[in-house]
């Protein structure tokens, strides 16, 4: 069947391109650190719910798609939704948990993936925690 062959072909390949990038026991390449620490510092700022603190670790021109709520466009514009966020809701406490960090082979784009718990109180007032993931590029 001419089916196995190209599979055990892109087992093998996909094995080769798992083992070009040397990872360290988080499963983070060695040069995808720095990725994986800017998004390590979001997550810290986020806790602290310090709204310029957060801000600043977004590029001036950010583009923030936060979930059910509209397109947030810029550094100053993630400072003012995070820091409303913040403060009609103290219950809300942000983090973040990176599971991947990676690098273009060209080293000027790197992304991170991770997931998050949002704990915030529902218009009952009762506690819900919301789960999602994160893609920053």
């Amino acid at each position: 069947m001419v089916r196995r062959p190209l599979l055990r072909l892109l087992c093998v390949l996909a094995t080769i391109a798992s083992l070009s990038l040397p990872a360290r026991a988080d499963g983070i390449a060695e040069n995808a650190r720095e990725v994986a620490r800017l998004d390590a510092a979001w997550s810290d700022s986020a806790l602290k719910r310090d709204p310029d603190l957060l801000a600043s670790c977004y590029a001036e021109d950010a583009v923030v798609y936060p979930s059910d709520d509209v397109l947030i466009k810029g550094r100053d514009a993630a400072r003012r939704y995070w820091g409303g966020g913040f403060a009609s809701d103290p219950s809300v406490q942000v983090s973040g948990k990176t599971e991947r960090a990676e690098v273009s082979a060209g080293g000027d784009r790197g992304c991170a993936g991770g997931s998050y718990p949002l704990p915030f109180k529902g218009p009952d007032g009762k506690m819900i925690e919301q789960h999602g993931k994160t893609l920053p590029i």
